[in-house]
């Protein structure tokens, strides 16, 4: 009867071992990072940053980009105060096989890829959605706009999912109703997530 039990006992902590071990998971990505939006709108610094891979994918739309090829709008986040609002958004390629084959580089900065789309115009990938708030009115980006990716990062793959992680800065100018202008740069490193 002892040896039964010393059998079970031991049966047991060798299955929670085993079990531990298959449950672990080395892709997952380190808790520890995160991500960040920072602009800086007429010197005024706004800062959010959120656990790495909270709501990542999470895709608002799928345009067709401006190469006819499947894209996601992945919203990043949004930034604050009792003035303005920043939203973060980049619409990217859907499919593994075409982000993968990116590298890093200037792309294009928007501030509205809804507005954009219904007049015609499509997004192409890597494509920054800089949505900007004063008072609740939606400010309106100029033409000297800049969006550099400085790096494109495999995160981990899950299933048919693969995460990368970019990493990129952005300026331009905007202008409300009235014609004021505002001075907008930028830093961001945000997770997005495509599909084999």
């Amino acid at each position: 009867m002892k040896t039964s039990i010393i059998f079970f006992y031991f049966f047991i902590v060798l299955f929670s071992v085993s079990s531990c071990k298959k449950e672990s998971n080395p892709a997952t990505p380190n808790t520890n990072q995160s991500e960040f939006l920072e602009v800086i709108i007429n010197g005024q610094k706004f800062y959010e940053s959120k656990p790495f891979g909270l709501n990542v994918g999470t895709s608002v739309g799928n345009p067709n980009l401006c190469d006819n090829k499947l894209g996601i709008v992945a919203f990043h986040t949004t930034t604050q105060n009792n003035q303005f609002e920043c939203n973060a958004s980049l619409i990217h390629y859907r499919s593994n096989s075409d982000l993968s084959s990116i590298s890093p580089g200037n792309f294009t900065l928007i501030d509205d890829w809804s507005r954009s789309f219904l007049n015609g115009v499509l997004p192409c990938n890597l494509t920054l959605e800089m949505k900007i708030y004063d008072n609740g009115e939606s400010l309106v980006l100029l033409n000297n706009s800049i969006h550099k990716v400085t790096s494109i990062s495999k995160i981990t793959e899950i299933g048919n999912a693969v995460q990368y992680l970019i990493v990129g800065s952005f300026s331009g100018n905007y202008k409300n109703s009235s014609n004021a202008n505002y001075s907008v740069s930028g830093n961001y490193s945000m997770l997005v997530e495509v599909f084999k």
